[in-house]
C-alpha cells in the first residue's frame, strides 16, 4: 500500500510477490486511498494514474479532480500521509494503461472478496527524512482504519512498518516494538546502523512473521491461492486465509 516502493521490497526481498497491486512501486498517499475502493478501474486510472495529478475541492462540495473541476476558488486537497498524487517513475507516463487497469481489477478483486484474509502493508523508514511518510500526530491512523473499514470486505488487518536504525545493544535487546490502534498495527523494528541499508530486509520480514505468523498464502493474479510453498520459507506471507 505505499506510500513508496519500500512496501513491494520487503514482500519482493520475501520472494511473497505474485503479481503487482497498483501502489506497489510508485509514490502515493492519502488523496488516492478511497478512489481505489469507490471508482471504477478505468475512472480510478485517469484520475490518479494516467499522469500525476493533483487532487482539489470546492469548500462545501468535496472532493474533486484537477481535470473535472469548472471552478476557480478550488483548495487543493492536502495529504494526511504520503505524497499529493500519484507517481510511478517505472512506467511511461500515459502509456501503461493497460498494466494499471490490471493491477487495479486485481486489487478491487482481492478487498471486495470476504472469503479472502486481506493483509495491507504499509512501510517506512525513520532515520531517512525523505522517507517519513506518516504524521508523528498519528492522524494517518484514523483515516486509513476508517477508509479500510468503510469498504474492505471479510477480515483483514493492516500493518504499518516502520524501520529504524539503532546501535547494535538496541537491536539485540529490542529488535522490534508494537502498538495498535483500533484494527491497525503499528511494528517499528530496529537494524543495526552499520548494516549495509539492502541487508534490513530479513530483520523486518522475520518481525512480520512473528506478528503474523506464517500461515498464509500470497494471491496470484486470478486471485486464487499461490501453489507456491510457502512453508518452505521463514518469512512471511500474505493475502489468503489460513491454509
Amino acid at each position: 500500500m505505499g506510500p513508496a516502493c519500500l512496501a513491494a521490497g520487503i514482500l519482493k526481498a520475501g520472494n511473497l510477490r505474485c503479481c503487482s497491486y497498483p501502489l506497489d512501486w510508485g509514490q502515493s498517499g492519502s488523496t488516492i486511498l478511497e478512489d481505489l475502493f469507490i471508482l471504477k478501474p478505468n475512472d480510478c486510472y485517469y484520475r490518479h494514474f494516467h499522469q500525476p495529478n493533483r487532487s482539489y475541492y470546492q469548500p462545501g462540495i468535496g472532493k474533486k479532480n484537477t481535470c473535472e473541476s469548472p471552478y476557480h476558488n478550488l483548495g487543493e486537497l492536502i495529504p494526511i500521509y504520503g505524497f499529493p498524487y500519484f507517481y510511478n517513475p517505472h512506467k511511461p507516463l500515459g502509456q501503461s494503461r493497460e498494466y494499471f487497469i490490471r493491477c487495479l481489477q486485481r486489487f478491487q478483486k482481492v478487498v471486495f472478496d470476504d472469503s479472502i484474509i486481506k493483509v495491507f502493508l504499509y512501510a517506512e523508514r525513520l532515520d531517512t527524512p525523505a522517507e517519513r511518510y506518516f504524521p508523528d500526530d498519528g492522524s494517518h491512523l484514523e483515516f486509513i482504519d476508517g477508509v479500510l473499514r468503510s469498504y474492505v470486505c471479510g477480515d483483514w488487518q493492516c500493518i504499518l512498518v516502520s524501520i529504524a536504525a539503532s546501535t547494535p545493544y538496541q537491536f539485540f535487546d529490542t529488535p522490534y516494538t508494537l502498538s495498535h490502534f483500533r484494527s491497525l498495527t503499528r511494528l517499528v523494528v530496529n537494524y543495526p546502523s552499520s548494516m549495509p541499508l539492502e541487508s534490513y530486509h530479513p530483520y523486518v520480514l522475520a518481525s512480520l512473521r512473528r506478528v503474523i505468523g506464517n500461515k498464509m498464502n500470497p494471491v496470484d493474479s486470478d486471485g486464487r491461492a499461490s501453489s507456491r510453498a510457502v512453508s518452505g520459507s521463514p518469512l512471511l506471507s500474505s493475502f489468503r486465509p489460513w491454509i
